[in-house]
């Protein structure tokens, strides 16, 4: 596992995603650059970006940890309460620096949007930050350097989706990379060195992955062309929560058979 790095080296990338924001800010150049990012995107078919925007949903989030309940539940207990203060960071930034979003600034002809046409709370994106938030968790499960750039990797892919579904600005995303990344990297350190959990804290934490999973069932994306994605998702996570539920009620039956 990662943990052994240095945590200066961990949130390095950090530092360079908020470094792109600065000189994104400084050229002016936010507006110019997501045109041409989305009129690249369009090489690509639509469903293919909206599946990858989908998959950087928190709601996926939570179904996505669930594959990380196995062997590192102690990480994602403590990914839980991460996610409850990086989401109220990311939306007390979205009200406070009240940035438009691309469809209530350009017109409409000027670049593709894919799914609802999103006009408010545009900085930080909400989605690339929970991208980068659990790739932060799923680069800490091992001892490799090919496996952390992969991670960075497929989250970049997610963030960049939000550019190509046409509701983010590349600084929007940029921001959301660097504190999905810094925040992820804190849980997964403080979390190596707390203490395993007790019995109520495993179950708390079946219980919240499972909550996510089945409520990705119901839940609304307002995207085109992700339902089969959604549903194997929301399946994926419920039925790894339910082996989860059962080996726990294993495990303790066992040990009261050996102690009776």
């Amino acid at each position: 596992m990662i943990q052994n790095i240095p945590f200066a080296r961990k949130i390095a990338p950090t530092g360079v995603f908020f470094f792109v924001v600065a000189l994104i800010l400084v050229t002016g150049s936010n507006q110019s650059l997501f045109l041409s990012l989305n009129h690249l995107s369009q090489t690509l078919p639509p469903g293919v970006w909206a599946n990858l925007t989908f998959l950087a949903d928190g709601a996926a989030g939570i179904a996505l940890m669930s594959v990380l309940l196995r062997n590192h539940a102690k990480m994602v207990f403590w990914a839980i309460w991460g996610a409850i203060i990086t989401s109220t960071v990311v939306n007390l930034s979205k009200h406070g620096f009240g940035v438009a979003r691309p469809p209530a600034v350009l017109d409409p002809e000027l670049f593709l949007n894919i799914g609802a046409a999103l006009k408010a709370g545009s900085f930080p994106s909400g989605h690339t930050t929970s991208a980068f938030y659990v790739a932060a968790l799923i680069a800490s499960a091992r001892d490799s350097k090919m496996w952390v750039a992969a991670c960075l990797v497929g989250a970049l892919l997610l963030g960049f989706s939000r550019i190509a579904v046409g509701v983010h600005w590349p600084m929007d995303v940029m921001a959301g990379a660097g504190l999905g990344w810094f925040l992820g990297s804190v849980v997964t350190s403080y979390a190596h060195k707390a203490p395993d959990l007790a019995f109520w804290q495993k179950l708390f934490t079946i219980s919240i992955c499972l909550t996510g999973s089945l409520y990705l069932f119901i839940f609304d994306p307002k995207l085109p062309y992700v339902t089969i994605l959604q549903y194997s998702l929301a399946s994926l996570g419920t039925g790894i929560c339910v082996r989860a539920f059962i080996l726990e009620a294993v495990l303790v039956l066992h040990k009261k058979a050996k102690s009776s």
